[in-house]
């Protein structure tokens, strides 16, 4: 009989992943584990149910993180945010050129303006970033840069995209 909820090794790879990827969603601990879809599942539901892991669902995706104490609630929305590319992207740039206006940030990655502006309302709403208005045009400021690079550089090896390295070496140069 299992007494430990970590014996099992398929689970202990599961708590593994989330522990040195918080926010992973669930095709990407899927694709990550190798587990069937019903497989996988079922040893989420369990160290869920052991509450030994959490999930919250956001725009049709599940992410997972461990139930300590380790993130707060506000790193856990800065991480969700931080795994999607283009968010991800937008709170980069955004750190790197301050005072980032829409039509610049919009112009940086050939998005629609209506595409900006849904994920600046939804990081503003989910006060990851704040703007403000300065004539007729709103800049944009990220409302902690020292914790969404602290997280990068926490989970760097999880993120596997150049522009985290560019921000690190930005951040490293410009707080010397």
């Amino acid at each position: 009989m299992v007494t430990d909820p970590l014996e099992l090794e398929s689970r202990k790879k599961i708590y593994e992943m989330i522990r040195l990827n918080p926010g992973l969603h669930y095709r990407e601990l899927e694709r990550k584990s190798g587990f069937v879809s019903g497989t996988l599942e079922y040893h989420l539901n369990y160290l869920e149910h052991k509450d030994i892991i959490m999930s919250t669902a956001e725009k049709g995706f599940t992410r997972y993180y461990l139930t300590d104490a380790r993130l707060s609630t506000q790193d856990k929305r800065i991480i969700s945010f931080l795994r999607q590319e283009l968010p991800r992207g937008i709170i980069l740039y955004i750190i790197m050129n301050e005072e980032s206006n829409q039509e610049g940030i919009a112009e940086h990655f050939s998005v629609t303006r209506a595409t900006m502006s849904y994920h600046l309302k939804r990081m503003e709403q989910n006060q990851i970033l704040k703007s403000e208005k300065t004539g007729r045009m709103k800049k944009y400021i990220i409302l902690d840069p020292d914790r969404v690079v602290g997280l990068l550089i926490s989970f760097k090896s999880s993120f596997v995209d150049v522009l985290v390295d560019s921000i690190l070496n930005y951040w490293y140069l410009k707080n010397e």
